[in-house]
């Protein structure tokens, strides 16, 4: 037994081994043909920068609120991605920061320890997952966390690069938990940069707290959940929900949509995000929508009910299947080209298993 059990000690051992390089190599040309290839130049001092990497209207509207806010504040701002923001239209931004092509001044390398640090740790991180059946076996799953941890330790070292150039007294980040908000909140710690998090909708619990020096609160009801889920020297402040303010038109303030006494008919808007079973790891959510819907059509107090559905959820069969199974005489389907204010001002009752688009409701 004691042979076996060493024997496949060694052999683990080596796989590690063999792992780590693999993952080295991949490294150095991760580096070679992305890393070395963006320039960072020598940025004028910026006073608050924003790190902007996933483009939403909601997230980059935000941003250029408070960019134009920080101007009239006589502050410095620029904003930095890894996407082509020359390309866009960004008068609210003193300093475009794109990580450019050609930097031959900055290298940074994965050495064979710290690679095979990375290997054992997510290694053993997979094997506990697996063990409480998170996750679904996979003999080289471990290495898919591997290369995320990677790439995290990589932006990170530049992004800290970019903040000793560009001395930022604040960073503003507006997601959280992507690959580039992780790395920049990394970078910030590192150089004792503040960092400021304006969260969009409730964000989900996590075995990781948020880990921004400031976290925006919509209202004292998220400034106990968004304490929950924060790190414990992380502050929690007062900010107020922006997003209407960047999303919604002015005529949607003036929406006479209400349910009166007389009237005791609802047109309800269904906010389903159906495409968020994936990425919240929720199937009870494909199972639990057409009886919601079938069950509101069938109802007298019920007089229409609009599905509104996302840009990606039209050509899903999934969802068109579940959708079709369950269509009657009451429902509709809305999205793409209607804006959201043409739904919400038709409608008096909301239904969402989306946060953020509960919070649309009152607006």
């Amino acid at each position: 037994k004691k042979k076996v059990e060493h024997q496949l000690k060694l052999e683990i051992k080596e796989k590690l081994k063999g792992s780590a390089r693999n993952l080295r190599n991949s490294a150095n040309i991760f580096f070679d043909d992305y890393q070395l290839k963006y320039r960072l130049r020598n940025y004028d001092q910026c006073d608050v920068i924003f790190n902007h990497f996933i483009s939403s209207p909601h997230g980059l509207g935000i941003q250029k609120l408070l960019a134009q806010q920080c101007q009239v504040q006589g502050l410095r701002t620029g904003i930095v991605g890894f996407l082509n923001l020359l390309a866009m239209e960004l008068p609210e931004f003193n300093d475009i920061l794109p990580l450019r092509h050609g930097d031959k001044g900055f290298k940074f390398n994965l050495s064979s320890k710290t690679c095979q640090e990375i290997v054992e740790q997510c290694s053993y991180i997979y094997s506990f997952y697996e063990k409480f059946h998170l996750l679904n076996p996979d003999p080289e799953g471990y290495i898919y966390l591997a290369n995320l941890a990677t790439q995290i330790e990589q932006k990170a070292c530049l992004l800290r690069r970019l903040l000793e150039t560009s001395e930022p007294k604040l960073v503003i980040l507006s997601h959280g938990k992507v690959l580039e908000d992780t790395a920049m909140q990394i970078a910030c710690q590192n150089t004792d940069t503040p960092s400021m998090l304006i969260p969009h909708g409730f964000p989900q619990r996590s075995l990781s707290p948020l880990t921004a020096s400031f976290v925006m609160s919509y209202c004292p009801h998220h400034d106990d959940y968004l304490r929950k889920i924060s790190a414990t020297s992380t502050q929690i402040m007062k900010l107020g929900w922006l997003e209407p303010r960047v999303t919604l038109t002015d005529d949607c303030y003036n929406s006479s949509a209400h349910i009166t006494q007389e009237q005791e008919k609802y047109n309800i808007l269904f906010l389903s995000s159906l495409s968020g079973w994936e990425v919240h790891r929720c199937e009870s959510l494909l199972e639990r929508v057409p009886d919601i819907l079938k069950a509101l059509n069938k109802m007298s107090e019920v007089e229409t009910i609009n599905v509104r559905l996302r840009r990606n959820e039209f050509n899903d069969l999934v969802i068109k299947t579940l959708l079709n199974a369950c269509a009657g005489s009451k429902l509709r389907i809305s999205g793409i080209d209607s804006p959201i204010t043409d739904d919400l001002k038709s409608c008096n009752l909301i239904i969402a298993f989306n946060s953020t688009g509960l919070l649309y409701g009152p607006y």
